[in-house]
């Protein structure tokens, strides 16, 4: 019976270059009630493993959507055939990983993996989706602004630092969020590329004449400009960025809002099981 090593190499080929496309679509029910576990991390900032800040950060306990893990495993000349092609997707820098951002109420984030083909220390683009759903309730401030349980003499609201925390908690962590940090393994994560672009919905709702969605754009190119600055207050996050990051760009609904240039190529190498 024909299976897929029966296949041509090339056949093969394409069939990886589409397990390794796929991507797992955004869950359309409420996080709260969608049964998926997630932790909410609270402590003193001075703990290691607590980012200043991340009180908004609902992190998933879910298995990572590793697309190779199974060919990996299935026997050794699909390996070696996978483990080749996940070598020339580094050498071609097309590397691409993909993360889900829901804003709930404008007080939550849940961040959630869509598609990680394999687990590499250097990576061509992570694409970073902001959806926004719910409005604030009003006997609450939205945790965008300063002076809702924030550092309000920094003129920054919680779900900014909570944002700062999630990207420096992948730069130093890979994408298990609550996982130990690289370098006690001595290794580093290079990302040649993040776009984060928030998207607009069908039928947008609108606050003073703005739709939320470009809202929550301006608000994540504003302070990213802040966090790249000179400002001492972000030093720990910059230098993290600056050293593991080659661009970034903010979108609203797939149009370029800023980019930043910070440095040239990253190397790295292929982890696999």
């Amino acid at each position: 019976m024909p299976h897929l090593l029966t296949l041509p190499q090339e056949i093969r080929d394409i069939v990886y270059e589409y397990i390794f496309a796929l991507v797992d679509p955004p869950t359309e029910r409420s996080p709260v009630t969608s049964g998926r576990p997630r932790k909410q991390i609270h402590g003193d900032s001075s703990d290691p493993n607590v980012e200043f800040g991340e009180r908004c950060n609902q992190y998933p306990l879910m298995p990572l959507p590793i697309s190779s893990t199974s060919l990996l495993l299935t026997n050794r000349q699909l390996k070696a055939e996978v483990t080749f092609f996940m070598q020339s997707l580094e050498k071609t820098h097309a590397l691409v990983y993909q993360l889900d951002c829901l804003i709930l109420h404008e007080q939550y984030l849940y961040p959630t993996w869509l598609s990680i083909p394999y687990l590499s220390e250097s990576i061509a683009s992570v694409q970073v989706t902001f959806r926004v759903e719910g409005k604030c309730s009003p006997a609450r401030r939205s945790a965008w602004r300063a002076g809702d349980g924030g550092p309000s003499y920094l003129g920054v609201g919680y779900l900014v630092w909570s944002l700062f925390a999630l990207l420096r908690r992948f730069l130093i962590r890979g994408p298990h969020f609550l996982g130990p940090c690289l370098s006690t393994s001595n290794r580093k994560l290079c990302v040649r590329e993040i776009l984060l672009n928030v998207v607009m919905p069908e039928i947008p709702s609108h606050k003073d004449g703005w739709a939320e969605e470009e809202i929550v754009a301006l608000h994540i190119s504003s302070h990213l400009g802040y966090l790249l600055g000179n400002s001492k207050y972000t030093a720990g996050y910059r230098d993290i960025v600056y050293e593991h990051v080659g661009l970034i760009r903010v979108l609203l609904d797939g149009k370029e809002l800023r980019a930043w240039n910070l440095k040239g190529d990253c190397e790295g190498t292929v982890t696999t099981p």
